[in-house]
């Protein structure tokens, strides 16, 4: 998500992460100074008028603190738009989601958080025991598709490693990596390697089929062919108890225990990396 530099700097003015925007024509510079209160300069927060926009890549360099960073940027009608994350991590100021608003938060008396930033958390190899009930549990797994066939954990243990990515509708990264996760899935169907979608707002909070999200996805995946499941009690308890950020992906060996889990969205190549791994090791 983009925004507009002078939109953030207005919106955290005032408090301990304020910063102070000055634009240096000479240098072609933007000089961001942390903890100096912003100076309104007109034109802030005002909603747009929802028409198309032409972006050009913003060509002035960036410097916080007088340290010059680098940053993605584009500049649509004369404004500087960055994205969110690099400036909050360049301020220190947290980012959150809360998806039950569907809504950005930013908390500045909270540190930046990289957790949605793509990550990989390599799990400790689990006792003999620990391998057992989580198998046990992946066997208890009974749901259906996105077209109300059932699934269940036959459909997990019959592959070498399943890719269990969970994602919904409203995550952008989540989408944009379809089209790569079926990639993915074509390229290793052969290898013992299958690819489930979790569509973690498949249902309500009450348990229910969202018929509308389920369409919404079902457009969405109009390209792929891999499975795609609607998450029953077991899904949640296992595998979205302490999960914060979308999408995650599980790496699920045949007995059903995880052997990795990766946080953020990646593209085949990255992909293929992280998978190939995972096979010399299991």
């Amino acid at each position: 998500n983009f925004f507009k530099l002078r939109d953030l700097a207005y919106v955290l003015n005032g408090t301990e992460k304020q910063v102070e925007v000055v634009w240096d024509g000479a240098k072609n510079a933007i000089s961001l100074i942390g903890g100096r209160p912003y100076t309104v300069s007109g034109g802030e927060i005002v909603a747009g008028d929802k028409l198309a926009k032409y972006a050009t890549t913003t060509s002035c360099a960036v410097y916080f603190n007088n340290a010059k960073i680098d940053f993605s940027a584009y500049n649509i009608d004369g404004s500087n738009y960055f994205q969110l994350r690099d400036l909050m991590k360049t301020f220190n100021v947290y980012v959150g989601w809360d998806e039950a608003k569907a809504s950005i938060a930013l908390d500045t008396s909270k540190v930046y958080e990289a957790a949605l930033e793509p990550q990989t958390v390599a799990q400790t190899p689990p006792a003999a025991t620990e391998v057992r009930q989580t198998a046990w549990n992946a066997r208890k797994i009974n749901t259906v598709d996105l077209n109300g066939e059932t699934v269940t954990n036959e459909n997990f243990m019959e592959n070498k490693l399943t890719m269990l990515n969970v994602w919904a509708t409203w995550c952008y990264p989540c989408i944009s990596e379809l089209p790569e996760l079926q990639k993915i899935s074509e390229a290793y169907a052969g290898k013992g390697v299958q690819v489930v979608g979790v569509l973690k707002d498949g249902v309500t909070s009450r348990g229910e089929r969202d018929e509308n999200i389920i369409k919404k996805a079902k457009t969405l995946l109009a390209d792929t062919t891999y499975l795609v499941i609607l998450p029953d009690e077991t899904l949640k308890t296992e595998f979205f108890k302490g999960m914060q950020y979308l999408p995650t992906t599980f790496f699920i060996n045949a007995e059903g225990a995880v052997v990795r889990t990766v946080i953020g969205a990646n593209d085949f190549k990255d992909w293929s990396k992280e998978i190939d791994a995972i096979l010399k090791e299991i």
